[in-house]
């Protein structure tokens, strides 16, 4: 029998009635999901949407405070992909491993690595409060050419700090530095650790100059996660191994 369209039209639930349209019947009326069933949602969909719900708050926690130091380099994937990896983690571990942002980069086209060599020194006082030491020694890895009308590129040097509860501290420095390959270039920065954090992510950001302001491009640009370093059950601070991609 050929399908009808009905004359009555509404939305919502009326005494447990609902208006559905479906490929096979068209648009009809049936019992509202539940009223002759209760519906039930399996064990595994709940522990799924948990996962996200925490993998989303997480991811946020991250992102958020290091938005600022994104301007000119957004990618619209970077979500996506810190998200994943959190979320990895958390189906894997039940909690998120820092470890495994430690080489992230927030452009997945424009890194870091193919922009400027760099080497880190960290270390952090024994003493209270404690002081988080960070030596970089940098050069430009990039071919220099005729085009290639930069002169400089500024880099920064990105803490954040973070506690059990994903509050976090964000501390940065910058400097100026000439672009010459080979030879490198030091740059040294410290803070001192704010109480009860935990965990801290130790960034490298770059952006190459036109004599006195940005060369404004993105594939000039670069920023990633190099280090990450984490406060022991006896209080020190443990530093993971890394290396720049």
């Amino acid at each position: 029998m050929a399908k009808q369209k009905g004359f009555y039209t509404f939305s919502g639930t009326i005494k447990g009635v609902t208006e559905v349209d479906s490929n096979t019947w068209g648009s009809h009326v049936r019992a509202a999901r539940g009223t002759h069933k209760p519906a039930t949602v399996n064990d595994a969909f709940k522990e799924s949407s948990k996962i996200l719900i925490t993998s989303n708050k997480l991811t946020k926690a991250i992102k958020d405070p290091l938005d600022p130091y994104r301007e000119g380099l957004k990618d619209g994937r970077m979500w996506n992909r810190l998200n994943s990896i959190v979320k990895k983690q958390l189906h894997e571990n039940g909690f998120l491993d820092f470890n495994a942002i430690a080489e992230f980069q927030f452009h997945r086209r424009f890194r870091f690595g193919s922009l400027i060599h760099a080497q880190d020194e960290i270390s952090v006082s024994t003493d209270e409060p404690m002081v988080l030491k960070i030596k970089v020694l940098s050069s430009c890895g990039l071919k220099l050419t005729s085009r290639n009308k930069a002169d400089s590129y500024e880099q920064t040097v990105i803490v954040m700090f973070l506690d059990d509860e994903f509050y976090s501290e964000v501390f940065s420095q910058s400097t100026i530095l000439p672009l010459t390959p080979i030879e490198q270039r030091e740059h040294v920065t410290e803070w001192t650790i704010p109480l009860n954090m935990k965990v801290a992510l130790i960034i490298l950001k770059c952006d190459f100059r036109i004599g006195n302001k940005s060369a404004g491009l993105p594939s000039r640009k670069g920023m990633q996660v190099v280090r990450v370093i984490k406060r022991g059950e006896d209080g020190m601070w443990i530093k993971n191994e890394r290396k720049f991609e």
